[in-house]
């Protein structure tokens, strides 16, 4: 039996965002700049001293299992659009489009990986296709997402809020 997931680091940053999303919905976003700014210094500092970095090249990074460069610089780049995402006014429709799936991360993710996999034998190697049935999953993803959106928020100590 093997793991091929590497769980503690992605413990470790479910936690930081749990955290944050806690703090963000209190708070607001007011510190969330500093923290980005500290993120960007991490992964400086990291590709500059090759510091918890899976390769030696400065150009590449490892996701699987995650290296201390890529989770600072994804970090870096998650805090500041927190920080700056509510000063900006985002009404258009392409981006009330887009905030439904950010809504419901967590159903969108584990509904539309089984989707795609039911897809997968339609694509043909290429990447038109690839993209063609990516594309077609994430419309045919709208009106579920948007109906567990409502269902949850009117269900609110209900265990569906975690989904």
């Amino acid at each position: 039996f093997q793991i091929y997931y590497p769980l503690i680091p992605w413990l470790g940053v479910m936690l930081l965002g749990f955290v944050a999303g806690r703090r963000f919905v209190a708070q607001g976003s007011v510190r969330f700049g500093w923290i980005a700014l500290a993120w960007a210094a991490v992964y400086l500092v990291s590709r500059l001293t090759n510091l918890g970095a899976a390769t030696h090249d400065p150009l590449l990074m490892s996701k699987y299992p995650p290296d201390v460069p890529w989770l600072a610089a994804s970090l870096a780049v998650i805090f500041f659009v927190l920080w700056i995402l509510p000063k900006v006014k985002l009404t258009s429709p392409v981006a009330e489009f887009i905030a439904v799936y950010g809504r419901v991360p967590i159903f969108f993710y584990l509904i539309h990986f089984a989707l795609l996999e039911l897809t997968h034998p339609a694509v043909k190697g290429d990447l038109l296709s690839a993209v063609g049935i990516w594309a077609m999953v994430l419309f045919l993803m709208f009106m579920p997402c948007r109906w567990y959106f409502r269902y949850r928020e009117s269900h609110p100590h209900s265990w569906v809020r975690y989904l």
